[in-house]
């Protein structure tokens, strides 16, 4: 069965992007057959493969194209629906229509069902009309968060709004990944939010965690994915072990 998990937090530069790329990628190492859909339009996510694509995400929720011709194959078991910059435009053409947080789900779900193992869905960092349809068309959502102050404020609150759809789609929280993370800069109060998200069981966070590595913002640049970069550096390393983590809790 397809497991879609949406990548979300409402803070930007917490490292969204980076990880529904690299963990999309190392979902395909492992076999795995991965949709990754990019609903941001900064299209940071479209930005870390090299694609070649007339057609995006925007036109696939307005209907003017169909999810098959909007999806492009980036790698082995690996394909993309990408974003646009102009996607807040095709935003506004569906912001009137019904059910408008619930386009998405229609739109991809006999698409996705026993074609993919796995969506991930990347999205804005904030809770606008695309990222909603993200949460409606997913199964879980989980939220990368560094450990500072106002990643931490900010969780209860994405939490609180995928509760309320919770209700009516069963969203599920799938898990916290701590980014960008060096326990040896981290100050003692820094040090405690960490620890106080680690130890909380409601927010199901990954053993997992992302350390600081520039060799990320590299593979970005040369629009590759962790492990086509740089397979042996600590990113590479710290995603691996988030890919099985996250195989060992959802199959």
């Amino acid at each position: 069965m397809t497991k879609i998990i949406t990548i979300a937090q409402n803070k930007g530069g917490v490292g969204k992007s980076t990880t529904a790329a690299n963990l999309g990628a190392g979902l395909a190492r492992q076999g795995k057959k991965v949709l990754l859909i990019d609903m941001d339009a900064q299209a940071n996510l479209s930005a870390c493969f090299s694609h070649v694509s007339k057609y995006h995400i925007g036109q696939v929720l307005t209907g003017a194209v169909s999810v098959e011709d909007a999806t492009v194959p980036v790698g082995e078991r690996l394909d993309i629906i990408p974003s646009v910059k102009t996607l807040l435009e095709f935003e506004e053409a569906i912001a009137g229509k019904p059910r408008r947080e619930d386009i998405l789900r229609k739109a991809i779900k006999k698409h996705v069902e026993g074609r993919y193992d796995y969506v991930l869905i990347d999205t804005p960092p904030h809770l606008g009309l695309m990222t909603y349809n993200a949460l409606y068309a997913s199964d879980y959502y989980i939220m990368p968060m560094q450990s500072e102050f106002f990643s931490y404020d900010g969780i209860d609150t994405l939490i609180g709004h995928c509760n309320s759809i919770s209700e009516d789609t069963g969203l599920e929280l799938g898990g916290i990944v701590l980014t960008r993370y060096n326990e040896k800069k981290r100050g003692m109060a820094l040090q405690a939010i960490a620890n106080a998200i680690k130890s909380d069981p409601d927010y199901k966070t990954f053993n997992t965690y992302i350390r600081e590595n520039n060799k990320l913002y590299e593979a970005q640049l040369k629009h590759k994915d962790i492990f086509s970069y740089d397979p042996g550096c600590n990113g590479a390393e710290d995603y691996n072990k988030l890919t099985l983590e996250l195989i060992e809790r959802y199959g």
